[in-house]
């Protein structure tokens, strides 16, 4: 299982281009909603849930919406919201699904987004499998 996020034609995060007041002003710390989905037993879904929460918690500034369904309607779900084009920003991932999803753009290319992730505890093998 992998942790994915869903490619978008746009961005809850905000413009990177906001004014800051001055040059020597931090640029004002933008808020953030992110859609969170996954699948899993009961026990899974409290497990998620208060990881999600203490991110929350941790990062003010960001809001999580939790959107858990059960295995057998999680596939189902997923490629609805994504034909509509309401895809969530991050999805749980299996991996017999991965290869097809990251091959139809339903998946963003983490290395896109090297220069605000740290992939640096991720294997090299693991990056350039695609």
């Amino acid at each position: 299982m992998a942790l994915a996020a869903c490619a978008a034609a746009d961005s809850s995060l905000g413009d990177d281009d906001a004014d800051t007041g001055t040059d020597d002003t931090p640029a004002a710390e933008e808020e953030a909603t992110i859609k969170f989905s996954w699948w899993g037993s009961d026990t899974r879904h409290e497990l998620t849930q208060q990881v999600l929460d203490n991110v929350m918690v941790n990062q003010p500034r960001i809001t999580v919406v939790s959107d858990f369904t059960d295995w057998t309607g999680y596939w189902d779900k997923l490629a609805t919201t994504v034909a509509a084009g309401d895809a969530p920003d991050v999805i749980t991932q299996e991996e017999r699904y991965l290869l097809d999803d990251a091959s139809r753009g339903v998946l963003a290319d983490i290395l896109d987004y090297s220069e605000i992730i740290d992939l640096s505890n991720i294997d090299d093998t693991i990056l350039g499998f695609w």
